[in-house]
């Protein structure tokens, strides 16, 4: 698994977690996700959709994060819906690996 912390532009700059896992899945850091996205909030309907953690950060695979901004839509939350839907779009299109941004780091054994 890769793990790196990039320049985010959506969010303004801020740096946001990355990963990939082995099988090729993107995954947001949702410290960051919830940083980055002013006035998000978690729902209950949200903790039914799986996360991981990696090296005590917690992660929501993109798939998963789509059901959020579902989530958040029907919870009247759409400004927040629309913001973490560009979050997703630029977490699968942006590029992991090798020291683009930040120092990228291969995570071994302890994914939860």
């Amino acid at each position: 698994m890769m793990v790196q912390r990039v320049s985010c532009p959506p969010a303004g700059g801020r740096k946001v977690g990355v990963a990939v896992d082995e099988h090729g899945n993107r995954l947001l850091e949702m410290g960051d996700m919830f940083s980055v996205i002013a006035g998000m909030r978690f729902t209950a309907e949200m903790a039914v959709v799986p996360r991981r953690w990696i090296k005590r950060r917690e992660f929501i695979a993109t798939t998963g994060a789509r059901a959020w901004v579902k989530f958040l839509a029907a919870a009247g939350d759409k400004q927040q819906a629309d913001a973490l839907e560009m979050l997703i779009a630029w977490a699968i299109a942006v590029p992991v690996g090798g020291d683009r941004d930040g120092v990228a780091e291969e995570v071994r054994g302890s994914v939860r």
